[in-house]
């Protein structure tokens, strides 16, 4: 969520991030999931800067393909919530949802 993260007011940047989840094991992309969807909100320049923050990025096809066995996964939610991008088809959403521009 947008609330776990921790911005330095001085140079306007990102400096740390607070989550209290369940560590796991596995693919960092997995993690980027919620990031994606619950704190950028499909915003590119908004992903982009907070990949860079991060230090790796994530290409949209595999991001979306993690979103389905997401633990927090509501496909529902998404189109009512996320701007829905024309044309619907998989490679859309990815890059509506996860790209970067």
């Amino acid at each position: 969520m947008r609330q776990h993260l921790v911005v330095d007011p001085r140079g306007r940047r990102l400096s740390g991030v607070l989550d209290f989840e369940p560590a796991m094991i596995g693919d960092p992309a997995y993690d980027v999931i919620a990031v994606g969807l619950f704190v950028t909100r499909g915003d590119p320049k908004l992903l982009r800067r907070l990949f860079a923050a991060y230090g790796r990025a994530s290409e949209p096809p595999e991001l979306l393909a993690y979103t389905l066995p997401h633990v927090d996964s509501d496909l529902p939610w998404y189109p009512r919530e996320l701007a829905a991008p024309p044309g619907g088809t998989p490679d859309a959403l990815a890059e509506g949802w996860f790209g970067t521009g």
